[in-house]
């Protein structure tokens, strides 16, 4: 005989229709999820060139088929001014020398950057680069002590300084800022102008 049925008995939460439910809710979660997770590295897009952000907090940008990276966007340098004809100069030059203070209080970043320029950007861009200081000191006893004063060919000193900007300053084209995270914006701002992705 047939138990009647008790409208007292608390069903389980665990029904068929529940778990169904459950599932559904799960999957438009994870879609969701994925959808949010892929769009995240998109950084946008300035002129022809999209910008991805990359696990490591740079921005990339494919340039040439290579992929360039960045430490900032484009919208966020647009202030650091560069005279057009330094940009000129430095466009048509195929070697460059790259020059600056073994005593400056940024050494550290200053040697990733020129690290950095020698090894991926400047070759992508068909320029050779060499390295001097601006004064002798034992730890770059290898490097030629090399002026503004005394430059004969495109020369680029990167220094710590009061402002911040690319400009001339005699025989140099000086990359000058007033931090350490400057450094990383003023090297952006020259290698967008040198790519062209900043016209």
């Amino acid at each position: 005989m047939a138990k009647p049925y008790n409208r007292n008995r608390k069903e389980s939460w665990w029904n068929k229709k529940n778990i169904i439910s459950l599932f559904i809710v799960v999957i438009m979660i994870s879609s969701l999820l994925a959808l949010w997770e892929g769009s995240s590295n998109d950084a946008g897009k300035y002129g022809d060139y999209k910008f991805t952000m990359e696990g490591n907090g740079m921005y990339s940008t494919e340039i040439n088929d290579e992929k360039v990276y960045f430490f900032s966007l484009p919208d966020q340098i647009s202030g650091i001014d560069m005279a057009e004809d330094i940009s000129e100069e430095l466009k048509y030059a195929d070697r460059l020398y790259f020059l600056f203070n073994p005593k400056d209080e940024n050494i550290e970043v200053i040697e990733v950057l020129r690290r950095s320029f020698a090894e991926d950007e400047f070759p992508l861009l068909g320029k050779n680069m060499f390295f001097g200081v601006n004064e002798y000191d034992e730890t770059y006893s290898s490097l030629p002590v090399y002026n503004c004063e005394n430059a004969t060919m495109t020369t680029i000193l990167m220094e710590t300084s009061d402002d911040v900007g690319i400009y001339r300053d005699g025989g140099c084209i000086v990359l000058s800022a007033k931090d350490s995270r400057d450094l990383f914006y003023v090297r952006d701002r020259l290698l967008f102008d040198l790519f062209e992705v900043i016209e």
